[in-house]
């Protein structure tokens, strides 16, 4: 949620030479809504070169609406640890309603962080960039993009959705355990699961696990990937 897209190095080290790589980063001092992030990130897409977009946690909802009119050759989108409609159900409506603004002017301990989001043995260095990346956005913006992240739904732009859908699900996310997962599978029937042993940061903390998995489902072959 935090945008800055400084947390992606150990997924992109783990890519094959061959797959480049472009990471779109959201504004840190302006809350911008999903439809204005999906303009802002649609110009950004490659064109003229097949690509996925990979979707971690907040932008899920964004990268379906990108494959509901897609720009170019788009081959699939994979969800990380994701979703497209309402998270936490109607305890997210209820959350979304406190002051979140105040909430976020509070800097996150490391511990809760680590509980929340890492494993605990994740190192504290890795603890304390996350910690900084979350920082360095708005206390505004990340109450506006946790608000809309509660309550959105976009599963009646799955129905325009052409591109190949996969699902990537962290076992031991706390985060949002299997509701994404579920979400996802409940509109994209076709979609492909893929359950790794990581949590919430799956990307950051099972790296490997995941060049893995998209390799084997055959997401990597001739393709940029864009997260």
């Amino acid at each position: 949620m935090d945008g800055t897209a400084a947390l992606f190095g150990p997924f992109v080290a783990e890519l094959p030479q061959h797959v480049q790589t472009v990471t779109i980063s959201y504004p840190a001092d302006v809350a911008l809504s999903y439809e204005q992030l999906t303009d802002r990130v649609r110009g950004e897409l490659p064109v003229g070169k097949p690509y996925v977009i990979v979707a971690e946690s907040y932008s899920g909802p964004i990268a379906l609406q990108l494959a509901a009119r897609p720009v170019g050759d788009l081959r699939a989108i994979v969800f990380v640890a994701s979703f497209v409609a309402r998270p936490l159900g109607v305890s997210g409506l209820c959350l979304a309603r406190l002051p979140l603004t105040t909430v976020f002017r509070v800097r996150p301990p490391r511990w809760l962080l680590r509980w929340l989001l890492m494993e605990p043995d994740t190192p504290l260095d890795f603890v304390s960039a996350v910690r900084d990346a979350v920082s360095k956005v708005r206390p505004q913006v990340l109450a506006a993009r946790m608000r809309e992240a509660l309550t959105v739904n976009r599963t009646n732009v799955a129905q325009s959705c052409s591109a190949r859908v996969v699902c990537l699900t962290a076992e031991k996310d706390r985060l949002l355990r299997w509701r994404g997962e579920e979400g996802i599978l409940r509109i994209c029937y076709r979609a492909d699961a893929v359950r790794i042993s990581a949590p919430h940061l799956l990307l950051q903390c099972a790296p490997r696990a995941a060049v893995a998995a998209m390799s084997r489902l055959g997401l990597l072959e001739d393709t940029e990937a864009a997260s």
